[in-house]
């Protein structure tokens, strides 16, 4: 089991800080035009993956945060099944944008959702963290679809998709987690 291994824990806290590092560099445009009150509403992935690591690191500390473990559980899934959606959806773009980026962040943003799933290998969830979390990613949904911290895109034609999709994800993960409780 990976949750045990602490050589594995340790390789993983690198890969995400080291995935942290390039996502906020891929923000680094839009993180530059968005207003200090909407900063923190831009980089979904870069903010889970450091998450992550801040889980990972606590468990090998012996400190334990249901708070961090649920937000960051629904946080991997939520943005990296997000991602994987849109890299699909305008797949024709981003291959012609740059072939290569765009497949290693597809393949990425599915290790985002697999990785996930050591967070209830080591914690459990309580019923008021997932009540923050629900609340934390409707407001984050809230703030992309209507006030335009969502990623960019090259067009908006499947906007409301990626809307019902969104919340529709939040709701879906809070009900899900609850089995780790």
């Amino acid at each position: 089991m990976i949750a045990s291994n602490a050589f594995c824990l340790k390789v993983m806290i690198l890969i995400n800080v080291a995935g942290t590092l390039f996502g906020f560099w891929y923000y680094k445009f839009q993180l530059a035009s968005t207003p200090l009150a909407k900063l923190v509403f831009v980089p979904d992935c870069p903010i889970y993956t450091l998450l992550f690591a801040c889980f990972l690191v606590l468990h090998l500390m012996g400190k334990k945060s249901t708070l961090l473990g649920v937000v960051t559980f629904i946080g991997l899934i939520k943005y990296g099944f997000w991602t994987v959606l849109v890299i699909s959806l305008y797949c024709e773009y981003y291959a012609a944008s740059n072939l290569f980026l765009y497949v290693v962040l597809f393949i990425l943003h599915i290790g985002m959702i697999a990785q996930a799933y050591i967070i209830p290998q080591i914690s459990r969830f309580s019923k008021g963290a997932l009540i923050i979390a629900l609340a934390w990613f409707l407001a984050n949904d809230v703030m992309d679809y209507f006030f335009g911290t969502a990623p960019y895109l090259p067009d908006y034609m499947y906007h409301n998709l990626l809307l019902v999709e969104s919340i529709l994800m939040t709701i879906v993960l809070v009900v899900y987690s609850r089995r780790f409780m």
